[in-house]
């Protein structure tokens, strides 16, 4: 229900119950009421948990992007947008090199001038990885000014 902006009808959630049946398979989906049967391991979560363990090498890497960018739904939404300010506010604080580059390459961080920019002034002045970084900042300020 969380993944749909309105009410739906029963019919509908049926159907979605149906096809995640046949995803998971006939055992992992229980009804009256609907629930999973087995464990499922969400990345969302995963980064979530990391990020409150101080992981961030481990957020990072389980971090494939913003949650579910096609939703409209208010809770999906909501939760996208947390755990994209979580994982940055995390990044910068930590001035770490390597998590800053790493989360630069990622699909948040590659046009976060903030990011670009704490990366590079976080690497040493010949690292190999810069002229990429400051190239990206070039080009953003190219195309939005």
């Amino acid at each position: 229900v969380m993944m749909h902006e309105h009410d739906i009808a029963s019919v509908t959630i049926r159907s979605e119950m149906t096809r995640l049946r046949r995803v998971l398979g006939a055992d992992a989906l229980l009804s009256k009421p609907y629930r999973l049967a087995i464990d499922i391991e969400v990345d969302a979560i995963t980064v979530r948990d990391a990020l409150q363990r101080g992981d961030l090498t481990t957020a990072i890497a389980q971090y494939t992007g913003p949650v579910m960018p096609s939703s409209e739904s208010p809770e999906i939404t909501d939760l996208r947008i947390d755990l994209s300010a979580m994982i940055r506010r995390a990044v910068l604080s930590s001035a770490d090199p390597e998590a800053l580059v790493a989360f630069a390459q990622t699909a948040d961080g590659q046009d976060d001038e903030g990011v670009l920019r704490a990366a590079i002034r976080a690497l040493p002045p010949t690292s190999p990885r810069r002229p990429a970084l400051l190239a990206r900042l070039d080009y953003l300020d190219r195309v939005y000014g």
